[in-house]
């Protein structure tokens, strides 16, 4: 496999760009990403993974150019050791167009972890609510609790 955009961090975490033509993960990155040129994907060999989509479908991201950082995971086993963490700086770092990048974070108690890492590099929340399925959620409004339940944030890279 060819290593494209390498980048060592404490000299353990190699992290490597996706070539889209092996598995990785198990079933845990979801296949469309296979087929879309306009995300890349970055992972450490056996621990996680980031995406990084440049055109994100958030209606605010699309119209202002900022590209999303999308499913970030680490495998259970390697939780704690800074991995999102390298993944998310690495994503950051690959952003050349534009002083912004966006994340999402579900908003269910099981991503309470991500939601305190996110604000502790940098995000805050955008200012328009939550988002279902990147759909900016109305007042009054009923939605399902589910991982398409997210808290839109950015960060200003500059």
């Amino acid at each position: 496999m060819d290593k494209i955009n390498t980048m060592t961090f404490d000299k353990t975490m190699k992290i490597d760009q996706w070539d889209k033509q092996t598995e990785i993960f198990g079933g845990h990155l979801d296949p469309v990403y296979r087929d879309l040129d306009f995300c890349e994907v970055y992972y450490i060999a056996g621990k996680g993974f980031a995406v990084l989509n440049f055109k994100p479908r958030y209606a605010l991201y699309d119209r202002l150019n900022i590209p999303e950082i999308q499913d970030v995971f680490v495998l259970h086993d390697h939780r704690g050791q800074g991995i999102a963490s390298a993944l998310i700086r690495h994503c950051e770092s690959c952003v050349h167009d534009g002083d912004m990048v966006g994340i999402s974070v579900p908003v269910s108690p099981e991503f309470g972890a991500a939601q305190r890492l996110y604000y502790k590099l940098g995000y805050m929340p955008d200012g328009n609510g939550v988002s279902y399925n990147r759909e900016m959620i109305m007042h009054n409004s009923s939605v399902k609790l589910d991982d398409n339940l997210c808290l839109m944030m950015v960060k200003d890279l500059k």
